[in-house]
C-alpha cells in the first residue's frame, strides 16, 4: 500500500484497512457537547446552575433582578457580569434573570476547564437561539476559554454571556492583565449589594415560605442570602452534633443564648463553665 502525506510534519502515523472514525481531544480540557443536547433555560432541572438551595427556594428578586432580566433581553452587552461579596446572591440573581429574560433559548453551561474555542464552530454548525453561561467567571477564563476575540465571535452570532464574579476577583481581573482587562472592559456589570432594600424586605415579609420568614427574623448581623445559604446546613449540622458530640451542641446553645440576651463581647471562660 503507498501513502503519502503532503504538508506539515508527521510524529506517529497508525495504517488500517479502515477507521470508521477519529476524534480529538485536548489533553486537560473537557470537550462541549453538541448544541442539540443543550438544555432549553425554562427547563432549569436540567442544569445545574451552582446555587445553594436552588431546588427548594424560589426566585427572590432583588431590585436590580429586573434592571438584570433587561439588560440580558436587550442583546446590546455582549457580556453581562454580575458582581458582589460572597454570598450576596448572585448566582441566584442572574441565573433567575437569564430564565426570565431568554426562557426559550437553548444554554450552554460549560464545566471549568472545557476548551470555550470550539464553540462558535459549533454554534455555525446548528444555527438556533442560544446563551452562554459562566458561573464564577474566574473559572472560565485563560488561554482556553473566554477571552476578547471568542467574546466577539460569540456577539456576532448574537449568543448573550452572562457570567459572575466576586468583587475581589473582578478587581484583581479587570486592573491585573491586559488579556482579561481587555474582556472585562466589554463587560455590563451589575453590583448586588450585601444589605437588601426596604423593598425587598417587605417582600420577603409577605412570602408564604417559612424559610423567608425565618431569614427575615433570624438572620441578625447577617445578611438575607447569607442566611438563607447557610444559616439551614448551619441548623442541620448543629442538630446532628445532639446527638453525636452532646457537650458540643450545648457549647453552641449556651452561647446563642447569651448572644439572644444582647452580649455580644466574649465570654470569660469561667463563666461560661457555669452555664
Amino acid at each position: 500500500m503507498n501513502n503519502s502525506m503532503s504538508g506539515g510534519s508527521a510524529r506517529d502515523v497508525v495504517q488500517a484497512g479502515s477507521i470508521g472514525s477519529v476524534s480529538f481531544y485536548t489533553q486537560g480540557h473537557s470537550a462541549l457537547p453538541d448544541p442539540s443536547h443543550w438544555p432549553l433555560l425554562r427547563d432549569a432541572a436540567r442544569v445545574d446552575p451552582g446555587v445553594k438551595g436552588s431546588d427548594t427556594l424560589p426566585y427572590l428578586s432583588h431590585d436590580r433582578g429586573l434592571e438584570l432580566a433587561g439588560l440580558i433581553a436587550s442583546g446590546e452587552h455582549p457580556l453581562v457580569l454580575v458582581t458582589g461579596s460572597p454570598l450576596t446572591g448572585k448566582t441566584f440573581t442572574a441565573w433567575a434573570a437569564l430564565r426570565y429574560a431568554l426562557r426559550d433559548h437553548q444554554v450552554c453551561a460549560p464545566s471549568p476547564g472545557a476548551d470555550l474555542r470550539v464553540l462558535p464552530d459549533l454554534i455555525r454548525a446548528r444555527p438556533g437561539s442560544y446563551a452562554l453561561w459562566l458561573d464564577d467567571l474566574t473559572r472560565h477564563l485563560g488561554d482556553h476559554g473566554l477571552d476578547h476575540g471568542l467574546l466577539a465571535q460569540l456577539s456576532s452570532l448574537a449568543v448573550p454571556v452572562v457570567a459572575t464574579m466576586s468583587d475581589q476577583e473582578y478587581g484583581e481581573h479587570r486592573f491585573g492583565s491586559a488579556a482579561h482587562a481587555q474582556l472585562l472592559r466589554r463587560a455590563r456589570t451589575v453590583e448586588l449589594p450585601r444589605e437588601w432594600s426596604e423593598t425587598e424586605l417587605r417582600g420577603l415579609a409577605e412570602s408564604p415560605n417559612p424559610r423567608h420568614l425565618d431569614a427575615l427574623k433570624w438572620r441578625g448581623g447577617s445578611g438575607v442570602t447569607e442566611f438563607l445559604a447557610v444559616g439551614p446546613e448551619l441548623w442541620s449540622e448543629w442538630q446532628w452534633a445532639k446527638r453525636n458530640h452532646p457537650l458540643g451542641h450545648l457549647l453552641v446553645r449556651a452561647a446563642v443564648d447569651v448572644g439572644r440576651c444582647g452580649y455580644v463581647g466574649p465570654i470569660p471562660e469561667d463563666e461560661l463553665f457555669d452555664m
